[in-house]
């Protein structure tokens, strides 16, 4: 069996914490082919990834793998072949990030790469070596300062999309990325509020990368820089459809006749790279990047793309629920008094009263005596105001139900009423003898069952049956009883 073929068929998931209790535990009992999945939590330690496997965190804002002792804080190996996804990988502001050996090849998918430093030379964040290919997406890269935060060897290969890269500094060349490989291919990105002398979102270092679909915006705010945002150094560059705005010392050494400028209206592009999102640079309603990009590419141009499923004008990643157009993130939404979230701040009909409502299962009307209360300020889809059903179950208990004679059953829901309301002691069944006379005691039996006890006897005169025995309740006589035994079956 091929190589390829027999590490898919024997593959197996490595658990941390729970198989292992670190991911470099994981990774040194991992054959190639295995999936890691590390659970929610912060691992601390060096990572060195030399086997073919696949790396997998909870998300990028609930796993992370914090730096070690020295040197970069998560190593590829050489030649190995790795995938990284839903994680974030941090320096910690005391030492880079992550590094990919020669020849190795790395896939990064919603990893974030926050806070690495070094002085001695670029590729804080990620630094690609001779022959590494490394491909980037929907990740963000923030917060790596002193050299470049991506570094491309110029015999590497590269490609980043729908990423995004912000508040990277350095006081050299190319905050966010610099490049010396013409194998460096750029779409759908964003770079906002890098800083750098030149190049604050790109220096391409005599070389000429595919740079297309590109939001390049805010970059370059303190005084002194002496480049623009996106710098050339004897190379060039080859792309269009790039959105510029507001970038201090300029926009681009190159421009393409389909680079436009305007405001792309991010969502909250100013959040503290520790808490940022993809969903913080999901442009808004009327960005200049909605549909200005390359139709062979996205429509929009930059990292995260326009949705608004529900024609609210709030994007799919912000609104709470975009396929409603009554519930949006809008400040000036109302938030109303019907069991939902409508302005998504994640709490439902705030302002006003809550009462209690109880689960109404038979839909009679009344509620589960026996059941916690459900508090809103209006009664949710099967419950109702009141308590009183005694039995939640049976639709014909109910305080609204008469007292049925002689089943077993507090159909009323009133222990006082007794079993046998109703029942005629006179008789064995069939219809009450009239009182002919107006003294309710004399009378003689009129009907056929020749039955003539008088009302109010106690005793069984005609051989008839007593009260008990003619009505069949001489075992469970009242509603005191057949509570206690409802009680005690629930």
């Amino acid at each position: 069996m091929p190589t390829l073929l027999l590490a898919l068929a024997t593959a197996a998931t490595l658990d941390v914490p729970g198989s292992f209790a670190t991911v470099q535990q994981a990774v040194d009992g991992a054959s190639a082919g295995d999936l890691i999945a590390v659970a929610p939590g912060t691992y601390s330690g060096d990572v060195y990834v030399d086997a073919d496997v696949t790396i997998e965190g909870a998300g990028m804002d609930l796993t992370f793998l914090d730096q070690g002792a020295d040197g970069f804080a998560f190593t590829v190996a050489t030649f190995a072949e790795v995938v990284v996804r839903d994680l974030t990988v941090t320096g910690d502001l005391e030492r880079s990030v992550l590094n990919v050996s020669d020849n190795a090849n790395l896939e990064l998918v919603g990893v974030k790469l926050r806070d690495g430093i070094d002085d001695s030379g670029p590729g804080t964040a990620l630094e690609l070596s001779t022959g590494a290919q490394v491909t980037l997406v929907e990740s963000i890269v923030c917060g790596n300062v002193d050299q470049a935060a991506v570094h491309v060897h110029r015999l590497a290969t590269f490609e980043a999309r729908h990423s995004v890269f912000f508040d990277n500094r350095t006081v050299e060349y190319g905050a966010a990325i610099r490049t010396e490989s013409p194998d460096t291919t750029l779409t759908n990105n964003t770079f906002i509020a890098n800083e750098a002398v030149r190049g604050s979102a790109v220096h391409a270092d005599g070389v000429v990368p595919v740079f297309s679909n590109n939001i390049v915006a805010f970059n370059d705010t303190d005084p002194g820089h002496t480049g623009p945002a996106v710098n050339e150094f004897k190379g060039g560059l080859v792309g269009g459809h790039n959105l510029y705005f507001d970038n201090g010392v300029g926009d681009s050494d190159v421009s393409f006749p389909s680079d436009l400028t305007g405001d792309p209206l991010l969502a909250a592009h100013t959040v503290p790279c520790d808490a940022a999102t993809r969903a913080d640079f999901e442009p808004r309603v009327g960005s200049a990047a909605i549909g200005a990009g390359d139709p062979l590419l996205e429509s929009d141009v930059g990292a995260v793309l326009f949705v608004d499923n529900d024609g609210d004008d709030w994007p799919e990643l912000v609104d709470c629920d975009d396929d409603d157009p009554s519930r949006t993130p809008d400040p000036n939404a109302v938030e109303l008094c019907d069991g939902v979230d409508n302005d998504c701040d994640e709490d439902i009909d705030e302002g006003f009263e809550l009462l209690d409502f109880f689960v109404d299962a038979d839909n009679d009307g009344y509620g589960d005596s026996s059941a916690d209360p459900m508090q809103a300020c209006v009664a949710p889809e099967g419950y109702v105001d009141n308590d009183l059903d005694c039995d939640d179950l049976l639709h014909t208990v109910s305080p609204d139900e008469p007292e049925a004679t002689c089943d077993g059953i507090d159909n009323d829901c009133d222990p006082d009423t007794p079993d046998d309301d109703g029942c005629d002691p006179t008789d064995t069944g069939t219809p009450a003898d009239t009182d002919t006379d107006t003294d309710t005691d004399t009378d003689t039996d009129t009907d056929t069952d020749t039955n003539t006890d008088p009302a109010g006897a106690t005793g069984d005169d005609d051989g008839k049956g007593s009260l008990a025995s003619a009505c069949a309740c001489s075992e469970v006589t009242s509603g005191h009883q057949l509570l206690w035994a409802w009680r005690r079956r629930r």
